[in-house]
């Protein structure tokens, strides 16, 4: 399984993308529930080979619900005292769901491109 990493500028810009992603993942949630009550499988394409592919609905539902859980448990965890900082924010992705978020601040950033130990100071 492979790890992927999406870098966001801000904590703020993080946010929307993991609230966006948790109302997307539960409008798929709430169809795909309907499928299960039938018992229908739900066709989809592979994206890699490009085949089709039936899925088992409930599968799917708790891949979904895995993913949602994640995304939210992440979001929960950042600090309130964060959340308007200059941030930069490191999403770490494997297979479906993501599995950690780091913040750097950006004196941290600045610090390492000036070749300094210590924080910037802030005039």
């Amino acid at each position: 399984m492979s790890t992927d990493y999406i870098v966001f500028r801000s904590v703020g810009e993080f946010t929307r993308f993991v609230e966006s992603m948790v109302k997307g993942l539960t409008e798929a949630e709430s169809v795909i529930k309907g499928a299960v009550s039938r018992g229908d499988f739900i066709n989809a394409i592979d994206v890699e080979s490009m085949v089709n592919v039936a899925l088992d609905p409930r599968d799917l539902l708790n891949i979904i619900r895995e993913a949602k859980d994640s995304y939210q448990r992440i979001l929960r965890s950042i600090p309130s005292e964060l959340k308007d900082a200059e941030l930069v924010v490191v999403l770490e992705i494997m297979g479906n769901k993501p599995v950690k978020a780091y913040i750097i601040p950006l004196s941290l950033r600045q610090a390492a491109e000036t070749g300094s130990s210590r924080p910037a100071s802030v005039s």
